[in-house]
């Protein structure tokens, strides 16, 4: 640790000399000129003078604010609209060197010309678009009110979320998950995500070709999280309730005070959720006697946890920075399940029939705690920004079970039942520093560079015991108890130079991370270790066909490390006929992926295809094998390599003041080629995954949105996952002066959602199918109060280059 302490004052020093390209951001608010309050949602378009081509815009917030960013010097004129009000046009001038240019005051007057029909204008987008990345705002996402993250990111483009609420991008599940621009407690654990509640979340930032500056971890990209985070003056703050059918709670407050210098925040959320869920699966035997074993499954799982957040920031000076944050979540549940086996010959006589009942209670505590420092120079834009964020981790499970035979009738045998039982503690720690700069040469070219390591230490104990009803004790089993260390270093800097001309700009990275990695399997004293280090070059190519047009050419290198869960060696019996292995012998994939990217907006309508490619070596794949006593065992391998060929188109749509809508579309064709320990494997499929939600405004305080989703089966290396789709439909209505929201969602009103895939191996076949609840209704009430005064000192935001917020907490390095 100290020389990653003594790397990066050095790193910081060295850069210290350098200058940022400024950035002209244009803030105003807008009210009503006859009762001097706040104009909501109002539309703010940016104009040219010259020749009245529209260049950007915005929409003012329930305070009436609004802000442009990234704007040139040049002569424009804002065009300020909102229904029931005539339009307003105001003449702006930013001259160079401007880093802003306030507005002040737009008052617009009340049309009376305006017919008597009420419908809603100048919302923001759903979805907003930069050709590097997409900013999905769930504000507007009526369908997610009230559940958690995962059912959010259910209906956001490029996403989809499988039976365990696991992310994938584009059909690809490597994915690095940010909470505010970098690793949290909250991401960490089963089901972790579904733990969050949507109503916490602002925004979510979907980038699925990172630059240099971001870690190279992640097939597919990076999904990051933005929490609501106030900025006004005084004392603001919202509070929410949600209820939801078959005992499914959660509630929770935000309350921020904003004083001249210092900002503080804090809040708390609860969530309580029960869901049942069944599965069945055949599988197959081909030996001397054909079998088929088959079982059936009911389970149910309760969930519920309490997070509690509590930070600051304070101005230093005008130009400094310093914020402290910190997170605690505890959460626990308990889950049953009853599965019922059939063991029979091919020709049809009954082998064997029994049943196994399986309980579980679980414990959990997580915290991190984050120190940040944002500086910014004398000349305008320059900035060097550094966090450390230490997180901790507690889990405890503990599982019984209790099996036996069953006579052909279905009667239990008694004589045959036995009882299990396990104990898992897993602790974990991390330490994350990193430091990131900017330096301009001049308005059209920069420099940047930064550093970041990340430190993390896991220890999973697992005990398993058996029942001796004779002399009623229980007796460990050392066979099938278990205790791995898990030690991963990572250390990594990079370098980013860009340069802009005309119409074309261009941008070079190259990222350097160095990897320990060293594991423990202390039962069997069995050690592993890796180190490898490697470089990770990124170019972006940008062409501005016009003001409204853009066309872009990127290409990265990536990596995907095998985690903890994939390396350990040590066998999961929990399920007897149906073993888990990890394998310590994995290597990384390493992803080539290329990006070629179209935007095209209109007033009304902008539409954003890509074409994508990646090319993965040492693929990592689930593979089932057939053991000598008829039970499978799945493990990990790594697979030739694969390539993913496939094309994404993502629209919004506003053509009448009533109705918009945003839909996605991505289709691929995916291959898989290399060894398996019974012979060689070549796979492909094509994939198909849609997206379409649609809102109708029906009144200024009433609005309706319905949600449908597919995704088409997708190539495993062993078979397929089958494909399904599933539709929501939600209702908003607006009271207590708009300070009150009253909210009513279905999901998979349809109730048409469940997963299902299909294994083919070596003397084996299985058909496998999961339902979840998934049809559940949710009755929402939130409200918002505090100041309106905005604070004149904010300081900016960090931004990328298309003006895209990263939270305030930046996630490069």
């Amino acid at each position: 640790m100290n020389s990653i302490k003594y790397y990066t004052v050095l790193f910081c020093l060295f850069f210290l000399s350098f200058a940022l390209q400024a950035q002209t951001r244009l803030t105003g608010t807008i009210l009503d000129a006859a009762t001097h309050e706040a104009a909501p949602f109002a539309t703010v378009a940016l104009y040219a003078t010259a020749d009245s081509t529209i260049l950007g815009g915005s929409n003012a917030d329930l305070e009436g604010n609004f802000t442009i960013e990234k704007v040139k010097p040049g002569q424009y004129y804002l065009q300020v609209s909102l229904l029931s009000y005539a339009t307003k046009q105001v003449p702006v001038e930013v001259s160079a060197g401007q880093t802003s240019v306030s507005i002040g005051t737009i008052n617009l007057a009340s049309d009376a010309q305006q017919l008597e029909e009420v419908v809603v204008s100048g919302e923001r987008d759903l979805v907003e678009f930069n050709l590097d990345k997409k900013v999905v705002n769930l504000d507007k996402n009526l369908v997610s009110l009230g559940g958690s993250v995962v059912d959010a990111l259910q209906n956001v483009p490029s996403i989809q979320v499988d039976e365990n609420g696991e992310l994938s991008l584009r059909g690809s599940g490597n994915v690095t998950i940010f909470i505010n621009g970098r690793q949290s407690a909250l991401t960490r654990g089963e089901g972790a995500l579904q733990q969050i509640p949507a109503s916490a979340i602002e925004r979510v930032e979907i980038i699925t070709n990172p630059s240099a500056r971001y870690d190279a971890s992640g097939t597919a990209g990076i999904i990051n999280i933005v929490l609501k985070k106030q900025t006004r003056t005084g004392l603001n703050g919202n509070v929410q309730v949600n209820v939801g059918t078959n005992d499914k709670y959660n509630a929770g407050v935000n309350l921020n005070y904003g004083f001249k210098r210092l900002k503080v925040f804090t809040g708390y959320d609860f969530r309580r959720e029960s869901r049942w869920g069944t599965r069945d699966s055949d599988r197959w035997r081909y030996a001397s006697v054909d079998t088929l074993l088959s079982q059936h499954t009911d389970d149910n799982r309760l969930r519920q946890g309490h997070t509690f957040r509590l930070g600051g920031e304070y101005q230093l000076t005008p130009k400094q920075t310093i914020g402290l944050s910190g997170l605690w979540r505890i959460r626990n549940g308990n889950s049953s399940e009853i599965t019922n086996y059939l063991e029979q010959a091919a020709d049809g006589p009954l082998l064997r029939r029994f049943r196994r009942d399986g309980s579980e209670l679980e414990d959990e505590t997580n915290a991190d705690v984050s120190l940040n420092y944002q500086l910014e120079f004398e000349r305008p834009g320059q900035m060097l920004t550094a966090s450390a964020t230490h997180t901790v981790g507690d889990e405890v499970e503990r599982e019984s079970f209790y099996q036996r035979d069953l006579n052909p009738e279905g009667a239990a045998i008694e004589e045959t039942a036995y009882q299990q039982r396990s104990h898992t503690n897993e602790d974990e720690r991390r330490t994350i520093v990193q430091a990131d700069y900017v330096h301009p040469f001049d308005e059209k070219t920069r420099l940047e560079a930064g550093m970041k390591s990340i430190v993390e230490h896991t220890d999973n104990a697992y005990v398993f015991e058996n029942y001796d009803p004779a002399s009623d004790e229980w007796t460990n089993a050392p066979q099938v108890s278990n205790q791995f260390v898990f030690d991963q270093q990572i250390h990594g800097a990079y370098v980013s130079y860009s340069h802009e001309r005309e119409r074309f700009s261009y941008q070079l990275g190259l990222r350097a991370e160095q990897t320990y990695m060293a594991s423990h399997e202390r039962t069997t004293d069995a050690k592993f270790s890796r180190n490898y280090f490697n470089l990770f070059p990124s170019v972006y190519l940008t062409r501005n066909l016009s003001d409204a047009q853009k066309i872009q050419l990127s290409y990265s290198l990536r990596i995907d490390r095998p985690n903890m869960r994939q390396l350990n060696p040590f066998i999961d019996l929990s399920d007897p006929q149906n073993t888990r292995q990890g394998n310590p012998q994995l290597n990384p994939e390493l992803i080539h992926s290329f990006e070629l990217g179209y935007l095209q907006q209109w007033d009304k309508f902008t539409l954003n295809p890509t074409v994508f490619v990646r090319y993965i070596t040492d693929p990592v794949q689930y593979i089932r094998s057939l053991q000598p006593d008829g039970t499978t065992n799945l493990t990990f391998l790594n697979i030739g390599q694969s390539t993913s060929v496939g094309s994404e188109l993502i629209f919004t749509a506003s053509l009448f003041r009533w109705w918009r809508a945003d839909g996605s579309l991505t289709a691929f064709h995916s291959q898989l080629s290399g060894d398996l320990p019974e012979g060689s494997v070549s796979t492909s499929n094509f994939g198909l995954n849609g997206k379409l939600n649609t809102t109708f405004t029906l009144s200024k305080k009433t609005s309706i949105q319905f949600s449908g989703n597919y995704q088409a089966p997708a190539v495993r290396a062993q078979g397929r996952r089958k494909g399904f789709a599933f539709a929501d439909i939600a209702a908003r209505r607006d009271v207590l002066a708009g300070k009150g929201t009253v909210t009513l969602r279905v999901s998979d009103i349809f109730n048409t959602m469940k997963f299902g895939f299909e294994a083919n191996g070596a003397g084996f076949r299985s058909d496998n199918v999961f339902k979840r609840e998934s049809r559940i209704a949710y009755l929402g009430f939130s409200y918002r109060f505090g100041s309106n005064q905005m604070k004149n000192n904010d300081r900016q935001q960090r931004r990328d280059d298309n003006g895209a917020e990263h939270g305030g907490d930046d996630f490069g390095g």
